[in-house]
């Protein structure tokens, strides 16, 4: 008999997107599937959920039930299918319903409502976050479905070990499954942390000498009562883990601390790649207008970049939904840095825009490529440098999954100057299109080799640019061999069916 698994997450890839945790519980999912556990996924129905993906959901509720939170009741039912050969249970709710993001208000619910500003994160994120955790556990009471294996993902699903233990009968329930909490990140604003204890007492019902376990500044922290519960703790690399633990709450809003001196032990395990879902080899699946093979001949990588520098000319991106701000005019010379994803302060955007006047003035042949959307003060920068550098800086707003892919796989290198990094995601995409990352020395960017599949820096980034621009003076003729080393050491290392096989199925059958 096979052992199950529940996988519960808020978002996933293909259905209900938001940052990089839809591709690692999407790869989990089909990865564990593939070695023959029974996957269960759990997700709720936003409004914004493509429903229409998933085969053989039914047209009714299988189950309805009724969760209380705050004295209120609320109704909840559930749709079964599958997607990609994996089963899902969506958790319908009207909290979820009405939502057309995951996390956060968009343009159109701004125009709706003016409180809902663009870009801030739902004003009842701890009601969804409960009442979904609460549907998981009501939807085994209803079946008599019981996990082997519950894997949380994030703050957002991290009480569930606790709610499993509200009462005698769940404790019976759930005595034999294990619980795995994956912390993506421990960063401020990703805790869906509870504002007091009686917040928390009111949403969860939980009583209230269990919830003082995950007491931190006098908010109730999911992640530490998970810990208290003795749920496994993950996160997504073995560097960030460490950096954790001897965090001084500089990074983590006193969460590494509390961990720490709670004596949690924190397992690391590097996110994987699956190379085939980037593969510059076919266009279908790159999304690139060209073909190219790292170890044989990267012409298709600069025939990318030339097509990319005609679109920019030619196009304003409005029918892939983003906008451009500058131009780029460039030489055979050229040499391009990129970088695509959040603009936030974590992603160190702010210490790229200081530096690129001091590039561009010392490397009159320097060009620079931003895409991405988030903070506005940010943003409002990215267009500032347009304007303030034409021809040399060009700010994409918004994102589109081609053009992201074609901008990275236009770089020459890829900037990625992080104050903190869990794991790393655009290092791993820029390798496989033979773009070099240039990156901070901090988490999971350690998994860079310095020097032979990218480069590693403490002091600056401005140094780190000057420095790898004296030893790689011709990009296009010098990087062959950085290139391959960097796309072989994926291979070798980072697949994720190498991941789950020799690090999750350990943690999800260890006796611990």
């Amino acid at each position: 008999m096979s052992k199950s698994l529940w996988i519960v997450s808020r978002e996933y890839a293909g259905l209900a997107e938001a940052g990089g945790v839809k591709n690692v519980v999407r790869a989990i999912a089909e990865g564990t599937m593939k070695l023959g556990l029974d996957v269960c996924v759990f997700i709720p129905n936003y409004g914004c959920t493509k429903i229409e993906k998933i085969q053989f959901v039914k047209t009714e509720n299988r189950h309805i039930g009724y969760i209380e939170c705050e004295g209120k009741i609320y109704d909840v039912g559930f749709l079964e299918g599958l997607f990609h050969g994996v089963k899902f249970v969506l958790i319908c709710a009207d909290v979820f319903s009405k939502k057309t993001s995951v996390y956060t208000y968009t343009k159109s619910d701004e125009i709706f409502h003016p409180k809902f500003v663009t870009g801030k994160g739902h004003f009842d994120s701890n009601l969804m976050n409960v009442i979904f955790q609460k549907a998981v556990v009501l939807y085994s009471q209803i079946t008599g479905e019981v996990p082997n294996i519950v894997h949380c993902h994030d703050g957002h699903t991290a009480l569930l070990p606790a709610l499993s233990k509200a009462s005698p009968l769940l404790r019976k329930r759930f005595a034999d499954t294990k619980f795995v909490v994956t912390i993506h990140n421990a960063g401020e604003g990703y805790h869906q942390e509870f504002s007091s204890i009686q917040e928390a007492y009111s949403l969860s019902g939980l009583p209230q000498e269990q919830l003082r376990q995950g007491l931190l500044n006098d908010k109730v922290e999911p992640f530490l009562l998970a810990a208290a519960m003795n749920a496994t703790i993950t996160t997504v690399s073995p560097w960030y883990a460490e950096e954790l633990l001897e965090d001084k709450g500089k990074f983590s809003d006193d969460l590494g601390p509390a961990l720490y001196h709670k004596g949690v032990d924190i397992k690391g395990i590097t996110n994987g790649m699956d190379i085939e879902k980037y593969d510059p080899g076919n266009n279908a699946i790159s999304l690139l207008p060209e073909k190219f093979d790292l170890e044989k001949s990267i012409e298709g990588k600069y025939l990318c970049r030339e097509k990319f520098l005609s679109q920019i000319k030619e196009s304003n991106f409005e029918e892939e939904g983003l906008e451009k701000f500058g131009t780029l005019d460039c030489g055979d010379d050229a040499v391009f840095f990129v970088y695509q994803g959040r603009l936030a302060h974590q992603k160190g955007v702010d210490i790229l825009s200081d530096v690129v006047g001091k590039v561009l003035n010392t490397h009159k042949n320097a060009r620079f490529i931003v895409m991405g959307q988030g903070d506005q003060e940010l943003e409002n920068i990215q267009i500032s440098l347009s304007e303030k550098f034409p021809g040399k800086y060009l700010f994409i707003r918004g994102y589109n999954k081609a053009i992201s892919r074609l901008c990275i796989a236009s770089g020459d290198f890829v900037l990625l100057p992080s104050r903190f990094e869990p794991c790393g995601l655009v290092d791993f995409i820029a390798q496989i299109y033979g773009t070099v990352p240039i990156a901070h020395n901090t988490g999971g960017f350690k998994k860079i080799i310095d020097g032979k599949t990218g480069s590693l820096y403490d002091d600056s980034l401005e140094n780190a640019i000057n420095r790898i621009l004296e030893r790689y003076p011709n990009p296009r003729k010098d990087l062959h061999q950085i290139r391959v080393d960097a796309l072989k050491n994926i291979e070798e290392n980072y697949l994720w069916q190498h991941v789950i096989k020799e690090k999750y199925l350990p943690i999800y059958f260890s006796e611990e």
